[in-house]
């Protein structure tokens, strides 16, 4: 399982910010899956170009599931935002606690 923290200093997930995730999960696992834990803070917010991107089957390839904190009103709305209109091909879903989050991913793996 990898888990992604991102910097309290980072306010937009940028598209390069992904795809700098998804080459490091696949210079890590080369063609094995991963599950994938997102941390986020309260004032994190994703580009528009960086909600498509993190949807796409590229961005997607070598993750099994994605699980995403949610802390806040704001970050739970650009969530919905993103499963609504890019519908991953890779099972992912919100948590508003990490250790949920972490019983899911590991649930996914299991079955």
């Amino acid at each position: 399982m990898l888990e992604i923290i991102w910097s309290p200093e980072l306010k937009e997930i940028e598209k390069s910010h992904l795809v700098q995730v998804k080459d490091l999960i696949k210079e890590m696992r080369k063609e094995e899956k991963v599950l994938v834990y997102f941390s986020t803070h309260p004032l994190l917010t994703m580009s528009k170009e960086a909600l498509f991107y993190g949807g796409s089957e590229e961005a997607q390839a070598n993750t099994f599931a994605n699980a995403v904190l949610t802390n806040s009103i704001g970050s739970t709305l650009i969530f919905n935002f993103f499963i609504r209109f890019n519908r991953p091909k890779t099972p992912t879903k919100s948590f508003s606690n990490r250790e949920d989050a972490i019983a899911w991913l590991l649930m996914k793996r299991s079955n």
